[in-house]
């Protein structure tokens, strides 16, 4: 025990994710690209942003923006 706490009771705080900048860059790639899914937008959004984004992650913001490939 450490200073009386559980160790399974002290975690890590999660980080806080800002997705405002992945959905803008997300949203600016599916008007430039209509027939291109969340993958390829996902590629270039880490491309975008210098740093990897997960496809999962890339998929929730995108269905949360309503964007569809028609």
């Amino acid at each position: 025990m450490l200073v009386g706490i559980a160790r399974s009771g002290f975690r890590k705080e999660p980080k806080s994710t800002d997705d405002t900048r992945l959905a803008r860059i997300l949203r600016d790639y599916s008007r430039q690209h209509p027939r291109e899914g969340y993958r390829k937008a996902a590629r270039h959004a880490a491309m975008q942003l210098g740093e990897p984004v997960n496809h999962k992650r890339a998929f929730r913001v995108w269905r949360r923006e309503g964007l569809i490939v028609p």
